[in-house]
């Protein structure tokens, strides 16, 4: 299949801020305050002593290695009296995949059509919908977050279903835990459903209550802004307002991220990563799916005719029609173009 020059789709999954509060020894819900604050730290980068190339920089005193290098920024923590910590964002699932939000080839739209209606038949939604759900259970989207004495993570759906898991903190390390949960395969049922069926589109509503330690610091999203003078912070969370107070949050698209850690669907993979067109590996600023080896999305993309052909016959899910649908599912761009 040849990509047309107009090819889009709109994401299934559509996260919401994480907003935190806290419940002090009154049981009262507070929104979780944030300072500003000046520290000194230390010169301690490489280019402080050294150029682009490792070689010494000519310095007239080395003293100045010694000077304080003073900042402004916001800094968050669990107030002394907290006794629970809260993080609360809503998910909405839709069956956006059913239709390209753009699409000028007929032939395209339907040659993708045929691909997701045998990977629905083959149970793919239900495979992607439980490798979802594990990373909201988990409470992969806390990021730093996750560490703490405690975690309990609740799913209250529009459908009525409620899913509790509780000791998450730790379970996230441990395998098929999520499956033995009360209602676990209903919640499974409703959110891949809803990813094919318009008039079943699910709302989810996420709690995470943490038990911190004492004045624990939390780890809200940074807001990447340009530093005008010496008085602004260099580290900016993101915010929004509660009850007219501005309080930190975790960031819509964070969140996102963390529920699509899922694309394991790859050679030697031996931990999952975050569903991209070229299978992004942050910790190594590297690609783990790049186009010489065949396995990025754009090339699967132009293949999808005999990856469907393959779901007929072997029925049974492959890690290229995985990787596709998961791409669908988070939607974007995909016509070709020139990069100048």
């Amino acid at each position: 299949m040849k990509i047309p020059s107009r090819l889009s789709y709109r994401r299934s999954l559509s996260p919401s801020h994480g907003v935190f509060t806290f419940l002090n020894a009154q049981e009262e819900k507070i929104p979780l305050p944030y300072q500003e604050i000046k520290i000194v730290g230390q010169k301690e980068s490489a280019a402080e002593a050294f150029d682009k190339n490792m070689d010494i920089r000519k310095i007239s005193s080395w003293k100045t290695l010694a000077e304080g290098n003073p900042q402004f920024i916001e800094y968050c923590h669990v107030p002394y009296d907290a006794k629970r910590l809260l993080c609360n964002f809503s998910l909405t699932v839709s069956a956006n995949t059913l239709k390209a939000e753009l699409c000028n080839d007929d032939d395209v739209a339907k040659t993708i059509k045929e691909f997701l209606t045998v990977y629905k038949k083959r149970n793919g939604f239900v495979y992607l919908s439980e490798r979802y759900l594990r990373q909201i259970l988990s409470g992969a989207w806390l990021w730093r977050n996750q560490d703490n004495l405690s975690t309990q993570i609740t799913i209250k759906t529009n459908t009525n279903r409620k899913v509790v898991a509780k000791n998450v903190h730790q379970l996230r390390f441990e395998q098929g835990w999520e499956a033995k949960l009360p209602d676990w395969s209903e919640l499974v049922s409703d959110f891949a459903k809803a990813l094919v069926d318009p008039m079943s589109y699910l709302i989810c509503e996420i709690e995470a209550e943490i038990i911190p330690a004492t004045c624990q610091e939390v780890y809200p999203s940074q807001a990447f802004t340009e530093k005008n003078d010496n008085r602004e912070s260099s580290r900016i969370f993101q915010k929004t307002r509660i009850n007219g107070q501005l309080s930190p949050v975790i960031g819509c698209y964070k969140i996102g991220a963390g529920i699509s850690i899922i694309d394991d669907w790859f050679k030697d993979a031996v931990h999952p990563i975050r569903v991209g067109r070229y299978g992004v590996e942050k910790s190594t600023s590297s690609s783990l799916r790049t186009p010489d080896t065949g396995t990025d999305f754009f090339t699967l993309l132009t293949k999808i005719e005999s990856i469907t052909e393959a779901l007929y016959k072997d029925k049974q899910l492959s890690n290229e029609a995985n990787f596709i649908a998961a791409n669908l599912i988070k939607g974007g761009l995909f016509q070709p173009g020139d990069k100048k």
